[in-house]
């Protein structure tokens, strides 16, 4: 399966989840996906130039189910929550979002970079590490001004459940945020290099 269709995979599942919420239960998350979307059509235009291989779109895509998983809206004492309420994983899902997708960004980033440039440099796992920190922040950057624009709601374009830490707020929900993807984005670079790219040098004494 080529790059394109997956990633026209991806932008249908977003748009098929968006209306579901609306329609079934009058929640508007278009704008998180938009976003989504957006980088996936660029990928999809620019596919070429920038030589995204398939596993990467795939890793990408994978990121983002756990926030999509959170989005999923249920009823406790005929209240709608997500698993985002502090009623539960005690207000961390927030916190497990950051860290597993990261995860699964910094293996798809690797691979799509190792994938144009053969050799790796410790100098480059270096920049390359800290440029996903970048990514991080830039994240907890999009989320402020999404609820600049947007105000509280679902999703994290707008300022609702697992934005705010229950003890030290708003302020505290970014650093722990952000220590989450440092986290994630660590240990990505881990699976990395003990299992795609120990397996690639493997291939290449073969």
């Amino acid at each position: 399966m080529g790059c394109k269709k997956v990633v026209w995979i991806w932008i249908i599942f977003y748009v098929i989840f968006s209306l579901y919420l609306y329609l079934f239960f009058s929640i508007k998350i278009f704008d998180d996906f938009a976003v989504y979307t957006a980088i996936l059509l660029y990928i999809v235009f620019f596919v070429k130039e920038i030589r995204m291989p398939v596993v990467s779109v795939w890793l990408f895509g994978i990121g983002t189910l756990p926030h999509i998983i959170g989005m999923i809206p249920f009823s406790v004492n005929n209240e709608l929550i997500s698993l985002y309420h502090s009623s539960i994983f005690s207000g961390n899902y927030d916190i497990m979002t950051h860290f597993i997708g990261f995860i699964f960004f910094t293996i798809g980033f690797l691979y799509f970079y190792h994938h144009n440039q053969k050799s790796i440099s410790k100098l480059t796992l270096f920049v390359l590490f800290f440029s996903l920190i970048g990514m991080g922040t830039s994240l907890e950057i999009l989320e402020y001004l999404g609820y600049r624009l947007f105000g509280f709601g679902w999703g994290f374009l707008a300022f609702g459940q697992g934005d705010s830490d229950l003890i030290f707020g708003p302020w505290g929900d970014s650093i722990t945020d952000s220590i989450s993807n440092i986290v994630g984005i660590a240990v990505g670079f881990l699976i990395y290099y003990k299992w795609v790219y120990q397996k690639k040098k493997l291939g290449k004494k073969n």
